[in-house]
């Protein structure tokens, strides 16, 4: 199978499965397709209706507490003095108003590059084992020891599998280029429209990727701009 159709076929399941619809936009598909969270559909469905107050936890990367439709909305902490540097009800954060975000900072900065845990946990070790001769490894550390050897391989296989991703990405504009005279001659016409398209029934894996690729293109759903900011 041709190595750029793969190559751009891994990149549109990065983007994200938005790219085989017609709606929503890439820019837009967390509020919709597979893989969002259709939040359009539930405005529409739940408009003018009524219901009971749910608190509901955000254990993710943030929310924006500013946000129009959230305007009294957000949880306040009851107990804590908003913005006098004490931890007023004695839990262990100080001016946690609206919670608590554990990957950033007392001014409200977040972290941009945060890591997955077993990376942590690899870098922790990494200054305790990376280079220890382990006959002189007491049997105490054993354990932390085999936890070490675990997140290790586990972040040294992720290093490789997305060092490739990053090479697709690079690769992607000049794959992009070469879509439309691909899908020219599997279709046999110049001027191709989107109903041409979808009208093609590709038999192989690699003609399936590339009407994929296609449609994703002449809906503007992708495009080397939309790629440089990935």
């Amino acid at each position: 199978m041709n190595k750029n159709v793969i190559a751009l076929g891994i990149l549109l399941a990065f983007g994200g499965t938005a790219f085989s619809q017609s709606k929503p936009t890439f820019a837009d598909w967390y509020n919709g397709g597979k893989a969002g969270m259709r939040t359009d559909k539930a405005y529409k469905k739940l408009k003018k209706k009524t219901s009971s107050t749910v608190i509901v936890a955000v254990i993710d990367s943030g929310i924006d507490i500013e946000h129009e439709d959230l305007q009294g909305k957000i949880w306040t902490n009851a107990k804590e003095i908003p913005g006098n540097g004490i931890d007023d009800d004695k839990n262990g954060y100080i001016d946690d108003v609206h919670g608590w975000n554990f990957l950033g900072n007392s001014k409200g900065e977040n972290v941009d590059g945060a890591n997955l845990e077993k990376t942590r946990i690899f870098r922790e070790l990494s200054r305790k084992y990376a280079d220890i001769d382990l006959a002189s490894l007491p049997q105490t550390a054993k354990a932390e020891y085999e936890l070490y050897e675990e997140v290790k391989a586990a972040v040294e296989q992720e290093v490789k599998l997305y060092t490739q991703y990053i090479q697709y990405m690079e690769m992607a504009p000049k794959m992009l280029a070469m879509v439309p005279g691909q899908v020219e001659e599997k279709l046999g016409k110049k001027d191709y429209t989107l109903k041409d398209i979808k009208k093609w029934k590709p038999e192989s894996q690699q003609d399936i990727q590339l009407k994929g690729s296609a449609i994703a293109l002449i809906t503007g759903q992708v495009s080397d701009e939309i790629i440089a900011k990935q």
